[in-house]
């Protein structure tokens, strides 16, 4: 199968597989047979551009469904749009529509001094500029919080803390763009551990965690930042719980 634009065919995919065989994308297995498939390229014409999906061969070439031995296949939110990278999905009719990012913020109406948060996401963007949190708490502002990200250019990813507008990272292990992490904090002033897809870090103990009110979904109160990925799931507990390897 292919995503092709103005014939120029960008990337080649097994669906059967679930892996991309050649150019440049990206394949996420969505559950029940669903995959989601990503291609980024350049227009080869100036003015209108046009987005295929085609059954092809592992080579690009065109196969029709009624040949045989051909399988016939459903598709189902198509999406063009300028830029290097994809977004989520924007729901649309006739027309162009642009909305704002992304943005689940939820208020905690008792803040636990001590317990743990987790988050299981992906990104295919590794930030350059700032760090990219898959979910972070805060008191509302930028000077106290604590987030799971993946920091700005060394593509490291762990939990970063900050405490009267003093920030303070912990870095645990590198992150490939486009893979799932899980990351888990257990955290009490002084009595801090985290773990990333099972590598469990050292117990930190001169760390300080600052008061919350405010939980927030692949975003961040520090410097506004955001994710451009896929957030699968957050949770936050407010008994104390150390981390394992989750």
């Amino acid at each position: 199968m292919s995503l092709i634009q103005n014939e120029l065919v960008l990337a080649v995919f097994d669906i059967q597989t679930g892996t991309l065989l050649s150019g440049t994308g990206k394949i996420f297995d969505v559950g029940n047979g669903w995959y989601r498939l990503v291609a980024t390229g350049s227009g080869t014409v100036s003015g209108a551009q046009t987005a295929l999906v085609i059954n092809t061969d592992s080579s690009g070439n065109n196969r029709l469904a009624a040949s045989a031995g051909e399988i016939q296949l459903y598709s189902w939110g198509a999406q063009l749009e300028q830029g290097s990278f994809p977004t989520s999905y924007i729901s649309t009719t006739t027309t162009a529509v642009t909305r704002s990012a992304d943005n689940l913020v939820s208020p905690i109406p008792s803040p636990p001094s001590e317990g743990s948060i987790f988050a299981l996401g992906s990104t295919s963007y590794i930030p350059g500029t700032d760090a990219k949190p898959l979910a972070s708490v805060d008191d509302n502002t930028a000077n106290n919080a604590l987030q799971l990200r993946i920091l700005n250019n060394s593509g490291n990813i762990g939990y970063g803390t900050v405490l009267a507008g003093a920030p303070l990272s912990h870095n645990i292990s590198s992150y490939t763009a486009g893979s799932h992490t899980k990351v888990s904090v257990g955290y009490k002033t002084n009595s801090t551990n985290a773990s990333v897809n099972g590598t469990l870090d050292s117990l930190n103990t001169s760390v300080s965690i600052p008061t919350f009110s405010k939980l927030r979904i692949g975003a961040s109160n520090i410097s506004n930042s955001k994710i451009n990925g896929w957030i699968e799931k957050v949770s936050l507990r407010s008994e104390e719980r150390r981390v394992g390897k989750e």
